[in-house]
């Protein structure tokens, strides 16, 4: 499940929330008040909003980071899922790939590559998230 934190008034804030609806993601949101916005920020760690975090079944709290984050991820899962990936699949993805990476008919693979690399996102994050969706 989503955790996001969302700043009353943030454009940022209202897309996170309209993309978890429209995906029909399982999510909490928590308004956060002109007055609040200094405590998440130390809270969190984090300097901007909205403030996204994945909680896995075993109640595990992992930060996504913000809208672009959480929407890199999604679509990461989008790919994974039409490509009907599973454990064991996305393992040996992230084993393998080094040698297929600049090949045309991996491109959808390369984007999520490309992704994962740049977010920093952790294997079990990915299967975590994709297969709560």
């Amino acid at each position: 499940m989503f955790i996001i934190y969302a700043l009353v008034g943030c454009p940022y804030s209202s897309m996170a929330l309209e993309l978890l609806e429209r995906s029909g993601v399982k999510h909490q949101h928590i308004i956060v008040s002109d007055k609040e916005k200094m405590k998440y920020k130390k809270k969190h760690g984090m300097q901007t909003f909205p403030q996204i975090f994945f909680e896995d079944s075993k109640g595990k709290r992992t930060k996504i980071g913000g809208f672009d984050d959480m929407d890199a991820l999604i679509d990461v899962c989008n790919i994974i899922k039409s490509q009907k990936f599973d454990h064991k699949r996305i393992e040996l993805f992230f084993k393998v790939f080094s040698e297929a990476k600049d090949r045309e008919e991996f491109k959808d693979l390369i984007f999520i590559y490309n992704i994962l690399s740049t977010k920093k996102f952790k294997l079990d994050l990915i299967k975590n998230v994709c297969y709560s969706l």
